[in-house]
């Protein structure tokens, strides 16, 4: 019953997720996948002007797998536990999943976690869904999927171009020209 938790079907969304990329993960031939237990560090969703964002004190998982009896990769990303706003009923959402599968075997190369959201995008179903107190089960189908850098990669992007424009402005302070010389030369000269 999507009514449940105040959106609509066909409502746009978006949904963001951090996680360790240096997670071990955990083989489980009975899945077949590998699993990386407590490697999602965040997991925010926003629809129909509500968002809902995974607990600080839960735990996310990726699991990733070929599925050699129907041919495809799955690529699934768990966040537990959310914390929303009330819902109507009072409901509560148990976790948030993304469900990537690809039918035709192709999207990945092996069972390690994905960095690149290019490798994502390739999958040819992507759907994820909310769990509630009831079982209600709400599926949403994901358009698109980006790559967003951490705070920490878009600190070392700015520190690296304020180091360049830097040294440019002390090249040039340093060049003022006076004589056809430079000043460095004057000042050595007198």
């Amino acid at each position: 019953d999507l009514s449940s938790g105040g959106w609509s079907a066909g409502d746009p969304f978006t949904a963001t997720y951090s996680f360790d990329n240096l997670a071990m993960g955990v083989y489980d031939s009975n899945i077949p996948a590998t699993t990386y237990g407590t490697s999602v560090k965040s997991f925010v969703f926003d629809v129909a002007g509500k968002t809902y964002s995974m607990a600080s004190n839960a735990t996310g998982s990726i699991s990733v797998g070929n599925d050699g009896f129907l041919g495809s990769d799955r690529y699934i990303v768990t966040g537990n536990t959310i914390q929303h706003p009330a819902l109507a009923d009072g409901l509560t959402v148990s976790f948030i999943q993304f469900d990537l599968i690809d039918w035709t075997g192709m999207a990945l190369a092996n069972e390690s976690l994905v960095t690149s959201a290019a490798v994502l995008q390739g999958f040819g179903s992507k759907q994820g869904r909310f769990r509630l107190s009831n079982n209600d089960q709400p599926f949403f189908n994901i358009s698109s999927i980006t790559a967003v850098p951490e705070p920490s990669t878009w600190l070392m992007g700015l520190a690296g171009i304020a180091c360049g424009g830097f040294s440019i402005w002390r090249r040039l302070r340093g060049q003022v020209i006076s004589c056809g010389r430079s000043w460095d030369v004057l000042t050595e000269a007198s």
